[in-house]
């Protein structure tokens, strides 16, 4: 895959060969070998690239792939719902279409291409793998289902904001607690006891 992303992100600078090749100081015969998949440039000229045609280096070589199973059929199904075809969503984040059927055929999808295709689609990250069943964290009440404003909290863990909100959630399970009978508390201590058991055990 390396050699069809390095394809697509020439083409959608509108650069030929040859202009890459003078840039980076390589010649068109050379640099058409990495692009054919005969040869792949050092880490360096890889860097280079990468600042040319404004993309992460870890695009270029693969190493920003997200992996979560059904993520490709998830995409593929968005694409057929909004009526577009392969060749529109590729020219319109700017790759190629066989690097797009790519990623909707497996699951491992370039992240960096995975925020421009949500965002054309019409979706914040966490939003669309919330919206196909593919976000499997906790999401507090408090957010109403939007994973985006949950995982941007979860970045001021430690904050005055997040401690505020632990303190919220303490106070509505004492409420909860003090509102029940001797059974219910019961119960409920040992359903907790049950599910956070390492959390319970201080005496170890």
């Amino acid at each position: 895959m390396f050699n069809i992303r390095l394809k697509s992100s020439r083409i959608n600078k509108r650069l030929s060969q040859k202009e890459v090749g003078d840039v980076i100081h390589v010649s068109q015969q050379a640099y058409a070998k990495w692009e054919s998949d005969k040869a792949t440039p050092n880490p360096d000229t890889i860097s280079k690239l990468a600042t040319l045609y404004d993309v992460p280096t870890d695009y270029l070589l693969g190493n920003d792939v997200m992996d979560i199973d059904g993520l490709g059929s998830a995409l593929k199904d968005e694409r057929l719902d909004q009526g577009m075809s392969v060749e529109e969503v590729a020219n319109s984040i700017g790759i190629l279409p066989e690097e797009l059927e790519y990623y909707e055929e497996n699951d491992n999808v370039s992240k960096f291409i995975y925020k421009k295709l949500v965002s054309l689609y019409g979706y914040e990250y966490y939003e669309f793998l919330n919206e196909y069943g593919l976000y499997d964290e906790y999401i507090p009440e408090n957010f109403n289902n939007d994973a985006d404003k949950s995982e941007e909290f979860k970045k001021t863990e430690g904050s005055d904001a997040s401690l505020e909100f632990e303190d919220t959630e303490f106070r509505r399970v004492a409420r909860a607690y003090k509102k029940m009978n001797g059974a219910n508390r019961k119960k409920m201590v040992n359903i907790l006891k049950l599910t956070f058991e390492d959390f319970f055990n201080d005496d170890k």
